[in-house]
């Protein structure tokens, strides 16, 4: 996986499964399936996305397609914010070691969209792993939302 979304025709990735940095506690197991609708095929859609194996992070953001009527390229602002995200996972991780994964999630996201550039808006997601691979962060801004599955205990949704 190239770790970031990239316009063109729908994209499919074999899913790919994050384990924590000490080979134990939870896991992110991450896939990625964009089918734009039928007036988007030729640009994608308007969702970006960004995925750090080392840092166990994964994001999700989703642009305002109604940009379009103005000729800006929703895409473009929420490839921009994940792209800022990813680089951003490292330098987070590695300063803000001690800091709660949902902290961590928060500070990436922030970083994302002060990366942008481009003009246009969008609703994002960030999740990430402490490092002992035992509390899971997120980060939501807008209607996005994650489905968290576990075996044995409680499932939850989160939305924004």
């Amino acid at each position: 996986i190239d770790g970031i979304g990239s316009g063109g025709p729908p994209v499919f990735h074999t899913p790919v499964l994050l384990p924590p940095p000490q080979e134990r506690g939870l896991q992110l197991a991450c896939g990625i399936h964009c089918i734009p609708k039928p007036d988007k095929t030729g640009t994608g859609g308007a969702d970006g996305y960004f995925i750090d194996e080392q840092c166990c992070a994964v994001g999700v953001a989703d642009g305002v397609g109604e940009w379009e009527q103005l000729g800006i390229n929703p895409r473009m602002f929420a490839d921009e914010v994940m792209e800022g995200c990813r680089a951003a996972a490292p330098k987070i991780n590695d300063i803000d070691s001690l800091s709660s994964p949902s902290m961590k999630a928060r500070r990436i996201l922030q970083k994302g969209f002060d990366a942008a550039r481009a003009w246009g808006s969008s609703t994002a997601l960030v999740a990430c792993l402490d490092e002992q691979g035992k509390r899971l962060g997120v980060a939501n801004l807008g209607d996005s939302s994650a489905l968290v599955l576990r075996r044995g205990g409680a499932d939850f949704f989160i939305t924004g």
